[in-house]
């Protein structure tokens, strides 16, 4: 059992410890306020949701709207009449990924943890709340969101509480990035004080290379591809890193037809309407204007067997129309490839491309032939850039979580290296006085 927190409050994991997926996270105060960090889904574990909080909880927080982060926010508004708050471009891209969520499954007969009704009861207590203006809640805790880097509207949440009449600040990291992208401004902590720190871990241990040179190296890969007549797929994320990919091809000037496919269209719709929450909003919607958007199979099997680039979701290769496409063009020219550039989690499609060379079908497993490679455009701290991010909150303790278990003990370790009350939880775990 962990150490209990120098406060008197309960914090109980139920989900996202030693583990990427089902971010959730239940506070409970002093004033008798249970707030509730995050409600995320394991899409590629047939939408696994986080464990039942021991209480019903009275406030909803969503750092930001990734599925393993929001895709099990109705869950708690089945029985129970929380708030709900979150950022104005993040209630828009949950909206949308928690319609698209429940679509899959009833198509894929996969079970949902949530109804159509539950979902809208959630989406009408949503409270949206920009970048650093303070909310009080009831009893007295407060929170503010704070710029997290990782994608538009993502956030870092610090909760002002009480210990004994005097504040003690939490501080849950969410998902940041502490280094500039096409999108995103770089994230730092909060500049006050910091009792306590729930961070996350996934790419603890290794590093990524200089973003620029990964930029430079996937748009001549493009080129050269198309250059030799080949079709090139990318999966992406629908939410964030389709419109980078968009941009970055725009800016090498591609001499080829760029395709968007899949829900990626409509965030990047959302996208247009936050320009407050955009780094390089014009170039944004200049990438925006160049990509020729799919909307029916006639073009789907037409643009597969021409030298272009798809961009489609979804970025795991779990479904999605990336995942009709590369089945399509590996069937086609020798020349054609797929560039993954995103993280690929254990289990999924993606991540079985990348150390097989096959995928799972409902047909069964496929060899794919083409040429495969990986670019890691995370949108995530690399190992360094968590251990200065901590040394600069400088929190009494530390928590680390949302990485595998390698991920979240070696940051634990190097954070306890530096001096700091660092370690790694466990699902299910309460954390009190």
């Amino acid at each position: 059992m962990v150490a209990a927190l120098l406060f008197s409050m309960k914090l109980s994991c139920l989900g996202a410890c030693r583990e990427i997926g089902r971010s959730s996270f239940l506070l409970e105060d002093d004033a008798g306020q249970s707030i509730l960090l995050d409600c995320g889904i394991k899409q590629w574990k047939q939408n696994l949701p986080p464990l039942e909080p021991p209480r019903k909880p009275t406030a909803v927080i969503l750092s930001h709207s990734h599925l393993d982060h929001c895709g099990g926010l109705p869950i708690p508004f089945k029985h129970g009449n929380p708030s709900l708050f979150c950022t104005p471009p993040s209630a828009e891209i949950a909206e949308v990924l928690l319609e698209d969520t429940l679509k899959i499954a009833r198509q894929e007969n996969i079970p949902a943890s949530y109804s159509k009704a539950d979902m809208k009861k959630a989406l009408t207590a949503v409270s949206v709340i920009p970048f650093e203006k303070e909310t009080k809640l009831e009893g007295g805790t407060s929170f503010e969101f704070f710029d997290a880097g990782h994608i538009t509207g993502s956030s870092q949440v610090l909760l002002r509480c009480k210990k004994n009449g005097k504040r003690f600040n939490f501080l849950y990291s969410g998902d940041f990035n502490t280094r500039q992208t096409q999108l995103q401004e770089s994230a730092s902590p909060p500049a006050e004080k910091i009792d306590c720190l729930l961070v996350e871990s996934t790419y603890a241990g290794r590093e990524h290379p200089p973003r620029q040179r990964v930029e430079k190296e996937f748009a001549q890969a493009v080129q050269d591809a198309v250059d030799d007549g080949g079709t090139v797929l990318v999966p992406c994320f629908a939410v964030e890193r389709t419109a980078e990919i968009l941009m970055v091809l725009n800016r090498a000037s591609l001499s080829a037809p760029v395709y968007l496919d899949g829900l990626g269209q409509r965030i990047c719709g959302i996208m247009r309407g936050h320009p407050d929450y955009v780094r390089n909003y014009d170039a944004m919607l200049a990438s925006f204007e160049r990509a020729r958007f799919v909307e029916d199979r006639p073009t789907r099997r037409k643009i597969a067997e021409e030298p272009c680039v798809i961009i489609a979701t979804a970025g795991m290769l779990e479904g999605g129309p990336a995942l009709d496409y590369l089945q399509k063009i590996n069937e086609g020219k020798r020349s054609n490839a797929v560039f993954l550039t995103g993280y690929q989690v254990k289990g999924t499609n993606g991540n079985r491309l990348a150390t097989e060379g096959k995928i799972k079908t409902k047909k069964g497993t496929v060899a794919i032939n083409i040429a495969l490679k990986q670019f890691d455009f995370s949108a995530h701290a690399a190992h360094a850039d968590l251990v200065e991010y901590v040394k600069e909150a400088n929190p009494g303790k530390v928590f680390c979580v949302h990485g595998d278990q390698d991920a979240c003990q070696t940051l634990a370790q190097a954070l306890a290296e530096e001096g700091f009350d660092a370690q790694a939880p466990e699902n299910g775990q309460e954390i009190r006085q």
